[in-house]
Protein backbone atom coordinates (compact mmCIF):
# COMPACT_ATOMS: atom_id res chain seq x y z
CA UNK A 1 0.00 0.00 0.00
CA UNK A 2 2.77 2.31 0.95
CA UNK A 3 4.53 1.59 -2.20
CA UNK A 4 1.49 2.27 -4.32
CA UNK A 5 1.43 5.89 -2.74
CA UNK A 6 5.06 6.53 -4.14
CA UNK A 7 4.29 5.39 -7.40
CA UNK A 8 1.17 7.98 -7.65
CA UNK A 9 3.10 10.85 -6.24
CA UNK A 10 5.69 9.90 -9.16
CA UNK A 11 3.19 9.75 -11.82
CA UNK A 12 1.47 13.46 -10.74
CA UNK A 13 4.78 15.26 -10.04
CA UNK A 14 5.89 13.99 -13.31
CA UNK A 15 2.70 15.08 -15.31
CA UNK A 16 3.00 18.76 -13.32
CA UNK A 17 6.54 18.83 -14.35
CA UNK A 18 5.75 18.48 -18.52
CA UNK A 19 2.78 20.87 -17.49
CA UNK A 20 4.68 23.41 -16.59
CA UNK A 21 4.28 23.64 -12.83
CA UNK A 22 7.13 24.18 -11.59
CA UNK A 23 5.89 26.73 -9.02
CA UNK A 24 3.27 23.93 -7.36
CA UNK A 25 6.04 21.79 -6.88
CA UNK A 26 7.94 24.06 -5.02
CA UNK A 27 5.06 24.73 -3.11
CA UNK A 28 4.79 21.05 -2.59
CA UNK A 29 8.52 20.29 -1.32
CA UNK A 30 8.76 23.58 0.37
CA UNK A 31 11.38 25.30 -1.65
CA UNK A 32 11.05 28.98 -2.10
CA UNK A 33 9.09 30.85 -4.46
CA UNK A 34 11.75 33.15 -6.84
CA UNK A 35 11.12 36.32 -6.77
CA UNK A 36 11.97 39.12 -8.74
CA UNK A 37 14.99 41.19 -9.50
CA UNK A 38 15.49 43.38 -6.77
CA UNK A 39 15.08 46.97 -7.51
CA UNK A 40 18.50 49.43 -8.29
CA UNK A 41 17.41 51.73 -5.26
CA UNK A 42 21.42 53.16 -5.53
CA UNK A 43 20.78 54.49 -9.07
CA UNK A 44 20.00 57.48 -8.97
CA UNK A 45 16.75 58.91 -10.57
CA UNK A 46 16.87 60.74 -13.76
CA UNK A 47 16.50 64.08 -13.56
CA UNK A 48 16.18 67.11 -16.07
CA UNK A 49 18.79 68.27 -18.19
CA UNK A 50 19.27 72.03 -16.55
CA UNK A 51 18.91 74.62 -19.52
CA UNK A 52 22.15 76.11 -20.98
CA UNK A 53 21.79 79.59 -19.39
CA UNK A 54 25.29 80.80 -20.49
CA UNK A 55 24.25 80.36 -23.88
CA UNK A 56 23.52 83.72 -25.70
CA UNK A 57 20.27 84.55 -27.20
CA UNK A 58 20.43 84.74 -30.89
CA UNK A 59 20.36 88.60 -31.75
CA UNK A 60 19.68 90.01 -34.89
CA UNK A 61 22.44 90.99 -37.35
CA UNK A 62 22.22 94.94 -37.15
CA UNK A 63 21.53 96.07 -40.86
CA UNK A 64 24.05 96.86 -42.87
CA UNK A 65 24.62 101.05 -43.09
CA UNK A 66 26.27 102.79 -45.74
CA UNK A 67 29.92 104.15 -45.30
CA UNK A 68 31.09 107.39 -46.32
CA UNK A 69 34.25 107.93 -48.16
CA UNK A 70 37.54 108.09 -46.07
CA UNK A 71 38.60 111.72 -45.53
CA UNK A 72 41.52 113.31 -43.88
CA UNK A 73 39.72 115.75 -42.08
CA UNK A 74 36.50 116.34 -40.63
CA UNK A 75 33.83 117.13 -43.41
CA UNK A 76 32.77 120.50 -42.13
CA UNK A 77 34.07 122.70 -39.08
CA UNK A 78 31.85 125.78 -38.52
CA UNK A 79 33.70 128.45 -36.18
CA UNK A 80 32.32 132.20 -36.09
CA UNK A 81 30.29 132.60 -38.77
CA UNK A 82 33.00 130.88 -41.12
CA UNK A 83 33.11 127.36 -42.42
CA UNK A 84 36.19 125.45 -43.56
CA UNK A 85 34.43 122.94 -46.21
CA UNK A 86 35.91 119.40 -47.14
CA UNK A 87 39.14 119.40 -48.13
CA UNK A 88 40.96 118.35 -51.65
CA UNK A 89 38.11 120.12 -53.85
CA UNK A 90 40.14 120.41 -57.01
CA UNK A 91 37.27 123.18 -58.68
CA UNK A 92 35.69 124.97 -55.58
CA UNK A 93 33.33 127.84 -56.11
CA UNK A 94 32.86 130.82 -53.94
CA UNK A 95 29.59 131.36 -52.18
CA UNK A 96 27.27 134.06 -54.51
CA UNK A 97 27.34 137.20 -52.67
CA UNK A 98 29.80 136.55 -50.03
CA UNK A 99 33.54 136.86 -49.37
CA UNK A 100 35.73 139.84 -51.94
CA UNK A 101 35.87 140.21 -55.70
CA UNK A 102 39.40 141.52 -58.09
CA UNK A 103 40.05 145.42 -57.16
CA UNK A 104 38.56 145.19 -53.61
CA UNK A 105 40.45 145.62 -51.04
CA UNK A 106 40.72 143.48 -47.38
CA UNK A 107 39.81 144.64 -44.57
CA UNK A 108 42.47 144.57 -41.88
CA UNK A 109 42.91 141.98 -39.74
CA UNK A 110 46.05 140.27 -37.88
CA UNK A 111 46.48 136.63 -36.98
CA UNK A 112 49.31 134.94 -34.32
CA UNK A 113 52.39 133.57 -35.95
CA UNK A 114 54.66 130.22 -34.93
CA UNK A 115 57.46 132.60 -34.22
CA UNK A 116 55.39 133.74 -31.09
CA UNK A 117 54.62 137.48 -33.04
CA UNK A 118 51.31 138.81 -34.86
CA UNK A 119 51.06 139.38 -38.53
CA UNK A 120 48.73 142.35 -38.86
CA UNK A 121 47.66 143.39 -42.64
CA UNK A 122 47.77 147.14 -42.63
CA UNK A 123 51.45 147.29 -40.63
CA UNK A 124 52.42 145.14 -43.79
CA UNK A 125 51.35 147.49 -46.41
CA UNK A 126 53.61 149.35 -48.64
CA UNK A 127 54.78 146.45 -50.49
CA UNK A 128 52.61 143.49 -52.40
CA UNK A 129 51.12 141.49 -50.22
CA UNK A 130 50.70 137.19 -50.87
CA UNK A 131 48.24 135.64 -48.50
CA UNK A 132 47.53 131.78 -49.12
CA UNK A 133 45.06 129.60 -46.52
CA UNK A 134 45.74 126.23 -45.96
CA UNK A 135 45.95 123.68 -43.24
CA UNK A 136 48.69 120.15 -42.95
CA UNK A 137 45.48 117.86 -43.37
CA UNK A 138 44.85 119.17 -46.86
CA UNK A 139 46.15 117.43 -50.12
CA UNK A 140 46.04 120.30 -52.54
CA UNK A 141 47.06 123.00 -49.93
CA UNK A 142 50.57 120.54 -49.17
CA UNK A 143 51.13 119.99 -52.91
CA UNK A 144 51.42 123.75 -53.61
CA UNK A 145 53.53 124.31 -50.69
CA UNK A 146 56.75 123.74 -52.15
CA UNK A 147 55.80 126.29 -55.06
CA UNK A 148 54.92 129.16 -53.11
CA UNK A 149 57.70 128.22 -50.80
CA UNK A 150 60.16 128.95 -54.06
CA UNK A 151 58.39 131.99 -54.77
CA UNK A 152 59.30 133.27 -51.62
CA UNK A 153 62.83 132.40 -51.72
CA UNK A 154 62.90 134.90 -54.81
CA UNK A 155 60.74 137.36 -54.33
CA UNK A 156 60.67 137.39 -49.95
CA UNK A 157 62.27 140.79 -50.11
CA UNK A 158 59.86 142.62 -52.07
CA UNK A 159 56.70 141.22 -51.61
CA UNK A 160 55.49 140.31 -48.08
CA UNK A 161 54.10 136.92 -47.49
CA UNK A 162 51.82 135.10 -44.80
CA UNK A 163 50.33 130.99 -45.05
CA UNK A 164 47.83 130.91 -42.31
CA UNK A 165 47.18 127.43 -41.05
CA UNK A 166 42.95 127.64 -40.95
CA UNK A 167 41.93 125.39 -37.77
CA UNK A 168 44.92 124.16 -36.73
CA UNK A 169 47.13 125.56 -33.74
CA UNK A 170 50.90 126.84 -33.38
CA UNK A 171 51.88 123.38 -32.50
CA UNK A 172 50.70 121.74 -35.62
CA UNK A 173 51.00 124.26 -37.97
CA UNK A 174 55.02 124.68 -36.98
CA UNK A 175 55.83 120.87 -36.71
CA UNK A 176 54.46 120.69 -40.45
CA UNK A 177 56.99 123.94 -41.40
CA UNK A 178 59.90 122.35 -39.71
CA UNK A 179 59.34 118.79 -40.87
CA UNK A 180 59.10 120.32 -44.61
CA UNK A 181 62.07 122.46 -43.65
CA UNK A 182 59.99 125.89 -44.89
CA UNK A 183 61.11 129.15 -44.09
CA UNK A 184 57.88 131.49 -45.21
CA UNK A 185 56.64 133.26 -42.48
CA UNK A 186 53.28 131.00 -41.01
CA UNK A 187 50.37 132.23 -39.44
CA UNK A 188 47.13 129.94 -37.65
CA UNK A 189 43.71 130.34 -36.88
CA UNK A 190 42.55 127.78 -34.26
CA UNK A 191 38.83 129.07 -35.09
CA UNK A 192 39.05 129.55 -38.62
CA UNK A 193 38.24 133.35 -37.92
CA UNK A 194 40.73 135.27 -40.44
CA UNK A 195 39.43 137.66 -43.00
CA UNK A 196 36.65 140.02 -41.80
CA UNK A 197 33.84 139.93 -43.44
CA UNK A 198 34.99 136.53 -45.28
CA UNK A 199 32.88 133.43 -45.62
CA UNK A 200 36.18 130.47 -45.85
CA UNK A 201 34.25 127.49 -47.76
CA UNK A 202 37.20 125.92 -48.76
CA UNK A 203 41.19 125.47 -49.38
CA UNK A 204 43.66 126.46 -50.32
CA UNK A 205 42.64 129.71 -51.38
CA UNK A 206 45.39 132.33 -52.18
CA UNK A 207 45.23 136.33 -52.65
CA UNK A 208 47.42 138.20 -54.15
CA UNK A 209 47.10 142.45 -53.04
CA UNK A 210 48.87 145.44 -54.28
CA UNK A 211 50.79 147.70 -51.92
CA UNK A 212 47.41 149.26 -51.15
CA UNK A 213 46.14 145.79 -49.98
CA UNK A 214 43.89 146.02 -53.27
CA UNK A 215 43.11 142.37 -54.55
CA UNK A 216 44.94 142.15 -57.75
CA UNK A 217 44.53 137.99 -58.32
CA UNK A 218 42.46 135.50 -56.30
CA UNK A 219 43.33 131.48 -56.62
CA UNK A 220 40.35 129.75 -55.95
CA UNK A 221 42.05 126.11 -55.08
CA UNK A 222 45.29 125.07 -55.85
CA UNK A 223 47.88 126.85 -58.25
CA UNK A 224 51.30 126.50 -59.41
CA UNK A 225 54.72 128.74 -59.68
CA UNK A 226 54.42 130.06 -62.58
CA UNK A 227 50.38 131.20 -62.05
CA UNK A 228 51.55 132.56 -58.85
CA UNK A 229 54.90 134.44 -59.96
CA UNK A 230 52.54 136.17 -62.91
CA UNK A 231 50.21 137.51 -60.16
CA UNK A 232 52.74 138.90 -57.70
CA UNK A 233 54.61 140.56 -60.96
CA UNK A 234 50.66 142.16 -61.48
CA UNK A 235 50.56 143.54 -58.10
CA UNK A 236 54.35 145.44 -58.38
CA UNK A 237 53.75 146.97 -61.46
CA UNK A 238 50.58 148.80 -59.54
Amino acid sequence: MHIKKIVAFIVIAMVLVFAGCDSFIGDLFGAPEPTGMPEDTDRPEDTDRPEDTDRPEDTETPEATEVAAATEAPDVTESAGHTLGPKNTDAPEMIEGTGYDIGDVIYDFSVPTIDGGTFTLSENLGQPVFINLFATWCGPCVAEMPEIEELYSEMGNDVVFIVIDIGEDAATTQAFAESNGYTLPFGYSVTGDVLPDYYIEFIPQTFVLSADGTIVEYFAGSSDYDSFITAVEAAMGQ
